[in-house]
């Protein structure tokens, strides 16, 4: 059932088509599925970072990634195989590099999540969105605007300030975070050489790229944490709750409202609600969470997501 609504919504076919056509021609309404829908996307990603937190404390890491991945991988696949026989080489060459970088990102970022705080995690990550032009100015050898350099600053300060390092130390957990965000802004910048100028579906190329972070994790989770089946089965089913949560909508559900939103708003409002998922990570981690941070990791948060915003504005 699911899945056929999935499919509805993202290729409606017949008198369906039609309606939701209708519908969402009407301009506030499809200011509100769209503008809407990509704030409530903003807001899952802020909790994924908690529910990661708490799947990881009982599952190991690469399980759980490979649980994650392959039940998204299948629903991409149940969305997309009857045009999967017209896909090119190119578009599989492509979509196995990428999601040989989404492995790495969510294993670093995972990794990360489990060693630091769920509010550390979900404001460190979001600096991939300001060193991403760095990053792009490197491959592509061009020269930054100085706005784009006094975001970095105003950043790159949050960072400090979040982390407490007035010792310039920082914890372990933050660092695997802070790799995950910098391999997101290479993976970002590849994906342009990668994906651009060519229009392929979108949902092969992910369905592609999730099935490399599966096979991926699942053969380390296999090799290195093996797990028997008496174990798996023992597993809480909150932790599968929470896995299926992810799956559903921090993954499948948004990824297809952030396409058709893509498609039909201004990218400034993209970037605006998108760049409000710090946020949502701070407030769910401070209030269902109970962490906390120091007087100068909520200034350091402040600028971190300002320099977001405004870095996702810029880009």
């Amino acid at each position: 059932m699911l899945t056929g609504v999935l499919r509805w919504w993202w290729q409606p076919s017949s008198w369906l088509s039609t309606t939701k056509g209708r519908i969402l021609e009407r301009p506030w309404i499809g200011a509100l599925v769209y503008e809407g829908g990509l704030l409530l996307v903003a807001m899952i990603w802020g909790t994924s970072y908690l529910a990661t937190k708490t799947i990881v404390a009982i599952l190991p890491v690469f399980w759980f990634l490979a649980f994650r991945f392959s039940l998204t991988a299948l629903i991409l696949l149940v969305l997309s195989y009857k045009s999967l026989r017209h896909t090119s080489w190119q578009l599989w060459r492509s979509g196995m590099i990428l999601g040989l970088f989404i492995s790495g990102i969510y294993v670093l970022e995972t990794i990360g999540i489990s060693q630091t705080s769920a509010v550390d995690a979900g404001l460190l990550i979001a600096l991939n969105v300001i060193l991403t032009p760095f990053v792009d100015a490197m491959i592509r050898t061009h020269r930054l605007h100085w706005r784009v350099v006094g975001i970095l600053a105003v950043g790159l300060l949050g960072t400090v300030l979040i982390t407490g390092s007035q010792s310039l130390s920082l914890t372990l957990g933050s660092l695997w975070i802070l790799g995950a965000s910098g391999l997101r802004a290479v993976q970002v910048s590849f994906s342009k050489k990668l994906v651009g100028g060519h229009d392929w579906d979108p949902k092969i190329l992910s369905f592609i790229e999730f099935s490399v972070v599966a096979v991926v994790t699942f053969l380390i989770a296999k090799l290195y944490y093996p797990l028997s089946w008496s174990q798996l089965l023992q597993i809480p089913s909150s932790v599968d709750e929470l896995i299926l949560y992810l799956v559903l909508l921090g993954t499948v559900f948004a990824f297809l409202m952030q396409w058709q939103a893509i498609k039909r708003s201004s990218p400034a409002k993209v970037a605006l609600l998108l760049g409000t998922e710090p946020l949502w990570a701070l407030l769910v981690g401070i209030i269902w969470g109970h962490e906390h941070l120091s007087l100068a990791g909520y200034l350091g948060a402040a600028l971190l997501i300002g320099a977001t915003l405004w870095g996702r504005r810029e880009g």
